[in-house]
């Protein structure tokens, strides 16, 4: 595995930050026009389209660009500067486009689950909950491979997605989303739908992108999906899933990390 020659790159913390423009933040999802009104297939479409044009990142990390939480940030990095982002930055920004496309949203807190069956912190990951004709959905375009539309929130009900079978179960403390993997059932992780707000998760943004043992500081990724799959990029490999099958290329250089993540990203970290 080649060495990444990592320097600390520009903080997204700007003193003259750039206010969100809706317009722009379309575009960047390649959306034209504007959502007429919040209905379920105007809240499908968003997060369809966030996750087919806005990758799962975790550069600034391993680059030692801090992360702040404040919405101006997430606009200039995400949408001015083609990037992506991680839960809070991604769900953060999607929070203000489903607000400013008319919808009731809130912000949770979400604790993730490990391959281990190991429930994290409180704060651990940000989604949102949609109440929309009196029905509440789970929508998240900040966690990797998960679903491509929003979930509804109903506790034992099988929902097929195009990324695969999820069902929402109850929980001592809230309910549990799941993912189906053939025939067994993943624990994606456990959620509240009580209000949160960004500044709650300051704590847990800053453990993160500091801890050694944050999972975020040990690996790099940069993940998308796409209309046949998922494409991603780590440390030293491609990955690719083009309906259901899976290939890999490995290489060796900076130079070829950054021509990957130009090619299928659309931005460089060499800049």
């Amino acid at each position: 595995m080649y060495q990444h020659d990592f320097q600390p790159g520009e903080s997204w913390h700007v003193s003259a930050r750039q206010k969100p423009d809706y317009s722009a933040y379309l575009h960047r999802i390649g959306i034209a026009g504007q959502v007429d009104k919040p209905s379920l297939s105007a809240l499908k479409m968003l997060q369809r389209h966030h996750l087919l044009h806005i990758p799962f990142e975790n550069l600034d990390i391993r680059y030692g660009s801090k992360i702040d939480l404040h919405t101006e940030n997430f606009f200039k990095k995400i949408v001015l500067h083609n990037r992506g982002g991680y839960c809070y930055e991604l769900n953060g920004l999607f929070y203000w486009l489903l607000q400013k496309s008319g919808f009731r949203v809130r912000m949770i807190s979400a604790r993730v689950c490990t391959t281990k069956g190991i429930i994290g912190a409180e704060f651990d990951h940000l989604a949102l909950v949609i109440t929309l004709n009196g029905r509440e959905y789970l929508a998240d375009v900040g966690f990797g491979d998960f679903s491509c539309y929003p979930l509804l929130i109903k506790p034992g009900v099988e929902q097929k997605d195009p990324n695969g079978l999820f069902m929402i179960r109850e929980h001592a403390h809230g309910f549990v989303a799941l993912k189906k993997h053939g025939s067994v059932w993943k624990q994606q992780y456990v959620f509240s739908t009580s209000t949160r707000e960004l500044a709650d998760f300051s704590l847990m943004n800053h453990f993160h992108q500091t801890s050694a043992a944050s999972h975020f500081t040990q690996r790099t990724v940069c993940s998308l999906m796409t209309k046949t799959g998922r494409i991603t990029l780590t440390d030293n490999r491609l990955l690719t899933t083009t309906h259901g099958k899976k290939s890999q290329h490995v290489f060796h250089t900076v130079h070829e990390f950054n021509d990957l993540l130009e090619k299928h990203f659309g931005f460089r970290m060499d800049a």
